[in-house]
């Protein structure tokens, strides 16, 4: 039975309008039910929670190795004084006799020996250019933890003569695997960084001493005012 609004008379089921007062009979619209989350959004927002508590774990890893790391640092650069660049130096050297050694060592099992061995010998003809690019990245990285306000107008200097010391090994390596292993591109890409060697140097000058200003910008904007004798310097 279906029950006019209006009237309050009793209709068949099937009647649209009342049978006493004329009026149009409306039937509720059962709400549509809420389908249930499908398994693939499920897993997707089980996915969101794992990838946002991993995130929050290397976050919180990371924050603590930095802060290891440089708890690490000052307590070598304190025990040792101005000795820790040398020290850090002579490791970078025994490092770099170490893999010219395995190196030697993957020639006499490696189908490629030629190669392996005529890379171990451009290191051992240049071995003065590693060990001066070794000795200049740990003084450099002393004084900018030692004295980091001062060294920070110096340290882009090194940080360009550094660059263009790997990437000049970087191109003869390529020049020496393009003539052993037959690879032609690896020789145009040699002479394209030979070529672009002064820009590289150019470029890692200018944006390291860009980032210096923008560094120091962004410290005096955090120092509070200061005043002299006739009002606010600056």
């Amino acid at each position: 039975m279906v029950v006019c609004g209006y009237c309050g008379r009793e209709n068949g089921v099937d009647a649209k309008f009342c049978e006493n007062c004329g009026a149009q009979l409306t039937f509720p619209i059962p709400p549509s039910p809420i389908p249930p989350r499908t398994f693939g959004e499920e897993m997707g927002k089980a996915g969101r929670k794992m990838g946002d508590a991993f995130g929050q774990m290397g976050k919180t890893w990371g924050e603590e190795a930095s802060s290891t790391g440089h708890r690490l640092e000052d307590w070598w650069d304190q025990t040792l004084g101005f000795a820790a660049p040398l020290v850090s130096g002579f490791i970078g050297v025994v490092v770099l006799l170490f893999a010219i050694v395995m190196m030697g060592i993957i020639a006499t099992f490696s189908e490629h020996e030629v190669f392996w061995n005529d890379l171990v010998s451009f290191v051992e003809r240049n071995l003065w250019l590693f060990v001066g690019l070794i000795f200049l990245s740990s003084f450099s990285n002393y004084f900018h933890r030692r004295y980091r306000k001062t060294w920070r107008w110096v340290i882009p200097v090194p940080m360009a003569v550094g660059s263009l010391g790997w990437f000049w090994i970087f191109a003869r390596a390529l020049e020496i695997a393009q003539i052993d292993l037959g690879h032609p591109r690896l020789g145009d890409l040699a002479n394209i960084i030979e070529f672009m060697l002064p820009v590289i140097f150019v470029l890692v000058l200018v944006i390291g001493y860009l980032m210096v200003f923008w560094i120091t910008i962004g410290e005096r904007g955090d120092e509070p005012p200061r005043y002299g004798r006739y009002g606010r310097i600056r």
